[in-house]
């Protein structure tokens, strides 16, 4: 009977790591503190963009636990140029179905949800881009929030 030669197990584990992997244009998840999202916690991100002609497509991703009893948070994203114009949009990123079911990834206790707010945006300059996102939820705190993501992907 032949044994398993460990010397190429870590160019098999660099082969499955890659398979599951979806690469972004840009993507970054931010840890809540204490898993509370105070409302004065501006998550932020600074992107830059080197072209104008592409479509790109942005979302917004939370990670939470699973006993959460909102089934839906709003959340304020604003975007800012390279010239200092700013546009915010007001967005729901539903957490749970009609039946009060997680509708994002569950594993375990955690619970990701990412979700599409803009489809087709274009960038109007070249430069740095800052996102802001920002819960708006009423409450001056939010328990059970791991992690907010954003995401970027060129179409």
């Amino acid at each position: 009977m032949r044994q398993f030669s460990f010397k190429y197990l870590p160019c098999i584990l660099v082969l499955l790591s890659l398979t599951g992997c979806e690469q972004h244009f840009f993507q970054k998840w931010t840890d809540i503190a204490y898993l509370n999202w105070t409302a004065d916690n501006v998550v932020s991100n600074q992107i830059e963009i080197t072209e104008t002609e592409a479509t790109y497509q942005i979302s917004i991703g939370l990670r939470y636990l699973h006993d959460i009893s909102q089934k839906g948070i709003k959340v304020a994203l604003e975007i800012s140029s390279p010239s200092q114009k700013t546009s915010t949009k007001e967005y729901e990123i539903m957490l749970k179905d009609e039946n009060g079911d997680d509708i994002g990834e569950v594993m375990a206790e955690l619970v990701d949800i990412i979700q599409i707010v803009e489809n087709d945006f274009k960038f109007e300059e070249k430069g740095s881009y800052t996102f802001k996102i920002k819960q708006l939820t009423g409450d001056t705190e939010l328990g059970g929030i791991v992690e907010v993501g954003l995401i970027v992907d060129k179409k």
